[in-house]
């Protein structure tokens, strides 16, 4: 049964702008393409799922964060929101 549980996600201005050259500051459009994201994520409420992503070269135990197929942005890093998203893959 799909969890109900909110899991904060970060990482969503570089999963929204994939071709950003890590290191510069965000343009106007991408920060609007990521308003514009977000805006329809909260309007939307959606479902998301959640996986082990092993290959992260920042953090083994990443778990990323997938709406539609999409990379959409991380678990954040913490005891707390790692717990509930192993919940929510269980």
């Amino acid at each position: 049964m799909p969890t109900t549980e909110r899991i904060k996600i970060v990482g969503v201005q570089f999963a929204v702008n994939p071709d950003h050259e890590r290191g510069t500051e965000m343009t106007a459009e991408e920060q609007q393409h990521t308003i514009d994201f977000l805006t329809t994520m909260d309007r939307k409420r959606p479902r998301v799922s959640v996986r082990l992503e092993p290959t992260n070269e920042n953090d083994k135990d990443a778990v990323v964060v997938r709406w539609l197929s999409r990379k959409c942005g991380y678990v954040r890093n913490t005891p707390e929101q790692k717990a509930k998203a192993h919940a929510a893959m269980e």
